[in-house]
């Protein structure tokens, strides 16, 4: 049997094994909708009828307050500069059985469709009615080396000092020889946050974003 670790690490070298999912619009169902935030899903559920032809098929899939990392309100366009700063806002998700639609907004602001969503770059404040995806890098900088398992002996990319760290405390882990561990990849990558991608359930962290690495290793365990 293989296993297969996923570290993110941030330039402090801290270590975390992370697995992430997506939601499947296939399975879309209403929720129930905060009082607060009733108005703007009825002003989404409008426009997006407007632009289908139809309401019969929308339901809401999601609706949860957030604030935002900066201006553009988890919906970046290219070109565009955005003020630097934390927002409060609410995010709607919303599907017509086949396609799922996002609406972000601010708090005073009407909801806006958002075609490109940066969701990893939301943190979620106050009640959330269904959760977003994990956080994930927002971009990624420098070399990329992907391989297909390579033994940590013979690799010698770009990021071969981290890996070998990286390597050595999954060995150690696992209490397995360093030589049974191969690289699947290794990345440069920006996080979005100080969770470095492996946000754990009511922690709080700095909205920042932190120049740091993905590394893929894999052990053959029997």
């Amino acid at each position: 049997m293989k296993t297969t670790l996923l570290v993110g690490m941030s330039l402090a070298l801290v270590l975390a094994a992370c697995a992430s999912t997506q939601d499947d619009a296939s399975g879309a169902s209403d929720v129930s909708v905060p009082d607060s935030l009733s108005s703007r899903v009825d002003m989404a559920r409008a426009d997006l009828a407007a632009r289908l032809g139809s309401a019969d098929a929308i339901v809401v899939v999601a609706v949860e307050d957030v604030t935002w990392r900066d201006g553009s309100l988890g919906c970046p366009q290219p070109g565009m500069s955005y003020t630097q700063a934390l927002v409060d806002g609410y995010r709607i998700e919303l599907s017509d059985g086949t396609t799922t639609y996002f609406y972000h907004g601010a708090v005073g602001r009407d909801p806006f469709l958002c075609e490109n969503a940066d969701e990893p770059g939301s943190a979620t404040s106050g009640d959330t009615v269904a959760p977003r995806s994990q956080a994930a890098p927002t971009t990624t900088k420098g070399s990329i080396t992907k391989v297909d398992e390579i033994p940590i002996s013979a690799y010698d990319g770009p990021l071969a000092a981290l890996v070998a760290v990286a390597a050595g405390d999954l060995a150690d882990r696992l209490s397995v020889s360093i030589g049974d561990v191969v690289v699947v990849s290794a990345e440069s990558v920006v996080w979005p946050d100080g969770s470095i991608g492996c946000p754990i359930p009511d922690m709080r962290y700095t909205q920042v974003q932190v120049d740091g690495t993905k590394i893929v290793l894999s052990v053959d365990d029997g």
